[in-house]
């Protein structure tokens, strides 16, 4: 095996191994969450259920906050799309029913002091992507609003995690498809306010 084809094996080697070890933690984390409060879990606790040094931990993320934000990637994702003029709605639909699913989690993440700080980080990632695609979206329309895009998408996005937050403690509130609905019409319609659509 010449050098080049070496080095590309043993980076794919390593990428698998680096893939295992971020699934370990993660599981890890996971399984703890779902045993007890968020702000109870420590990163030793992570690291020993998944079987790795703590330095391994370190080498992926800098704390649990940053595994709890790249969990919700691709919710956010989903969230930003919606928000950002999609019309299907059901992937939407099926993230809050896995928010719903994981309540107990949820409402703390969402609404206790202890998840403050990483909902911060994950409605900013939110914010983010919206501010993405509604620059994509205004590339071939002219925007009459005085407003720079990145207010706008701190906006809907923050209306869209005060719908989640009020939705979670409120058992009786509406299901999970017509919350999505309802986020993306508030969504769409704030945007098109503040864009002067």
């Amino acid at each position: 095996m010449s050098g080049k084809k070496q080095m590309i094996a043993a980076r794919s080697d390593e990428d698998q191994r680096s893939h295992r070890t971020r699934k370990a933690l993660l599981d890890s984390l996971i399984d703890l969450v779902h045993a007890r409060r968020y702000d109870e879990v420590a990163v030793g606790d992570i690291v020993e259920g998944a079987k790795v040094g703590r330095s391994t931990f370190y080498d992926h993320y800098r704390g649990k906050d940053d595994m709890i934000v790249e969990t919700m990637g691709g919710m956010l994702d989903v969230m930003a799309d919606v928000a950002s003029g999609a019309q299907d709605v059901l992937p939407l639909e099926l993230v809050l029913r896995h928010f719903n699913e994981n309540k107990t989690f949820a409402r703390h993440l969402f609404t206790s002091a202890a998840g403050r700080d990483v909902m911060l980080r994950i409605s900013r990632q939110l914010s983010e992507r919206i501010e993405e695609r509604l620059k994509l979206r205004t590339v071939s329309r002219p925007v009459n609003s005085p407003l720079p895009l990145s207010m706008i998408a701190v906006q809907v996005a923050e209306s869209q995690f005060a719908l989640v937050r009020s939705w979670l403690a409120d058992d009786t509130a509406c299901t999970s498809a017509e919350l999505a609905r309802a986020m993306q019409r508030s969504a769409s319609g704030s945007i098109a306010a503040l864009l002067g659509d």
